[in-house]
């Protein structure tokens, strides 16, 4: 299999205090290849591997924190989430277990702008943070309510990557990307990694504790290389944008309606509260699980009624049943 990876990176042309970003490291710490089976475990082991050079590299570096193993969802739950959604879970663990703060959200306006750029790119065999002519901060100003009133002073704003690969499509493009922008940066000054640990943003927006909207742009297709000028036909573009809205940005977080054809439920959510409407003429027994499938609700919900509950989790995952099986398993998600 002929493949060929290209990642950048965008920083502002602002100087950067050392102290608004996690500790660079001294070296690449390169993976070690990812194989051909899509699987959780494949996951663990490359960050793990990765976290623990890093702690080795590291331990005697004022500021250094000790990271532990890489927690992550059951591939049940693993295997239903979106591309986007495992970007933004990845992340999330990876800023997590260094103290930094979690991203409050993977905001579906600002990844249409992720995704309108990564198509651009990926059609036009293009790669650059300004193949359309404008900077990232003039494709993010098209989000409503994205203005200097309503943001916070962030001095990165978008990670680009591209995995060219001749047969197939690379399973692993989402995970090598956070992981390449983390621990394989050296060539870019670690741009990507003190963009992903950026330690500054202000918490003033949404849950204690977590803050940054994340947009996450993935096209699949024949893209010809810069570099070499050859065609892969199975190559794939991730664009990853992100800002820090302060305490006044309004949005309106929702989690898409779904209907089961197999059974009549609907689900649906303002904020965090989320809402399961039984239309049917039979009782339903309903679990909600977190992503590491822990059992967070279990709940008898009457012919026709409904059952509301508040939650702070961006993913989660609902199993129906009646009085014989499992009818209907599925994942909820503002995304």
């Amino acid at each position: 299999m002929i493949k060929n990876i290209l990642i950048l990176f965008l920083l502002n042309f602002i100087y950067v205090d050392a102290q608004e970003y996690y500790l660079d490291l001294k070296s690449n710490i390169d993976d070690t290849g990812w194989g051909t089976t899509n699987s959780v475990s494949v996951i663990q082991n490359m960050f793990n591997y990765g976290r623990n050079l890093e702690n080795q590299q590291l331990k005697t570096v004022s500021g250094f924190v000790s990271v532990p193993g890489i927690i992550m969802p059951t591939q049940q739950n693993w295997d239903l989430m979106s591309e986007k959604e495992q970007l933004f879970y990845l992340l999330n663990q990876e800023r997590k277990d260094r103290g930094l703060k979690e991203l409050e959200l993977l905001f579906q306006p600002l990844s249409e702008i992720s995704q309108y750029y990564s198509s651009l790119l990926l059609t036009n065999n293009l790669f650059g943070h300004t193949s359309d002519g404008k900077s990232s901060y003039q494709r993010m100003s098209s989000v409503a309510g994205y203005n200097t009133s309503n943001i916070d002073y962030c001095p990165y704003s978008e990670n680009l990557a591209v995995f060219m690969v001749s047969n197939q499509y690379p399973w692993y493009a989402v995970p090598a990307a956070v992981y390449g922008w983390n621990y394989e940066d050296a060539g870019s000054n670690w741009g990507h990694r003190r963009a992903n640990f950026y330690k500054n943003f202000v918490d003033n927006y949404g849950s204690n504790g977590k803050e940054g909207f994340l947009g996450v742009g993935i096209s699949k297709g024949p893209y010809t290389s810069t570099r070499s000028g050859i065609t892969f036909n199975f190559s794939t573009m991730i664009v990853m944008n992100f800002f820090d809205p302060k305490a006044s940005f309004q949005t309106t977080t929702s989690i898409k309606s779904k209907t089961n054809e197999e059974i009549n439920v609907r689900i649906s959510s303002s904020n965090q509260l989320i809402t399961f409407y039984n239309f049917e003429i039979k009782n339903i027994k309903l679990i909600i699980f977190d992503l590491l499938g822990n059992e967070l609700v279990s709940k008898n919900i009457n012919a026709e009624t409904s059952f509301e509950f508040y939650t702070l989790n961006p993913i989660l995952f609902y199993e129906i049943s009646d009085e014989k099986s499992v009818i209907k398993r599925g994942k909820i998600g503002n995304f």
